[in-house]
Formats: structure tokens, C-alpha cells, sequence
């Protein structure tokens, strides 16, 4: 059975390159989960019945996440959440 990443599940989602998806990481050591930047929203991925990422900053969310649709996450079993930068 195939392992995937958030990195592998929301690159597909947009069908955006996975190099690339992997290098747009929104500073890892401040949420507790992998971030990424695709354009000027933040998404995160997670396996269906988990929660989004959060800041691991003073135990303070700053992400508004909405979960979107995605067939290919829903197919493997993911979900994929979008926090819309203002």
C-alpha cells in the first residue's frame, strides 16, 4: 500500500508539481502539521477524521481552515483543508 504526504495529496489536488509543492513549505517549525503555499492561500492535508494544523506558537491557532472538495484526497482517504489569506 502506497504511503502519501500532504505535500503528494495537495500537489495532486491542483496537479501542480511535487518538487515544487514540496518547496513552497510554510515555515515548518511553527505548526504542528506541514503547511504549504499555493498561490497566496495556505492549504494542509490530513487523513479523513483529523484535524487541520495548528500553530505551535504560544498554543494560538492563526488559520481559519475550510475544507474543500478533492476527489483524488477523498479517493486515498484524505482531506484537504484551504485557509484564504486576506
Amino acid at each position: 500500500m502506497k504511503r502519501y504526504s500532504a505535500a503528494d495529496v495537495i500537489s495532486n489536488t491542483f496537479y501542480l508539481d511535487y518538487a515544487e509543492m514540496k518547496d513552497s513549505k510554510y515555515k515548518p517549525w511553527q505548526t504542528d502539521k506541514p503547511v504549504y503555499v499555493v498561490g497566496n492561500d495556505y492549504y494542509c492535508a490530513g487523513k479523513i477524521g483529523t484535524n487541520p494544523a495548528k500553530s505551535t506558537r504560544n498554543g494560538t491557532t492563526e488559520f481559519d481552515w475550510v475544507a474543500i472538495d478533492s476527489w483524488y484526497a477523498e479517493k486515498i482517504g484524505w482531506q484537504v483543508w484551504e485557509h484564504k489569506c486576506k
